[in-house]
């Protein structure tokens, strides 16, 4: 091989290195979409308690249900968090009850998310470009609608919204 060809080869290698390495840089860290191909009528059932997880049950309708499936198809999980979760505000939770059997436990608040016993940071406000309510909006707009006067003055006195 001629010492032409060698350098050729040499600047290609060296072009391919550098525009994958600008497409990584420009691309980002995209995360996971754990709950990214969710379907409603996967989900028999949802509940969430709003004062203690093991105390009285508000469980979804439908329409909920299928509003809460739109929120967890766009939660992006970037990296596992070491420290604590709550860090300032109040973390919504719901119980899901899967059609195969399974069951879940997930909550969000500020720019984290809780899936079953792991924490992740998450982009919880921004998806793709698109601005979008977190999960914990909508336990509130749950309390607000189906909550007791004593659990949403016992909920707002933690919320730091």
């Amino acid at each position: 091989m001629n010492r032409s060809k060698k350098i050729t080869i040499i600047v290609c290698i060296c072009l391919v290195c550098t525009c994958t390495f600008i497409l990584g840089i420009l691309r980002g860290d995209q995360g996971s979409m754990p709950f990214g191909e969710l379907h409603t009528e996967n989900i028999v059932q949802v509940k969430t308690a709003f004062v203690q997880p093991d105390g009285e049950q508000y469980v979804l309708d439908r329409k909920e249900v299928g509003t809460l499936a739109d929120y967890l198809r766009k939660v992006r999980i970037n990296s596992e968090r070491h420290e604590p979760a709550i860090d300032g505000g109040f973390i919504g939770m719901f119980f899901l009850e899967m059609k195969d059997g399974s069951s879940v436990m997930v909550s969000a608040s500020w720019n984290y998310f809780t899936y079953g016993a792991d924490v992740f940071n998450a982009d919880l406000y921004e998806v793709d470009g698109e601005m979008t309510k977190p999960i914990s909006d909508m336990y509130f707009e749950l309390l607000d609608e189906h909550g007791s006067e004593d659990e949403k003055d016992f909920l707002m006195k933690w919320d730091s919204r």
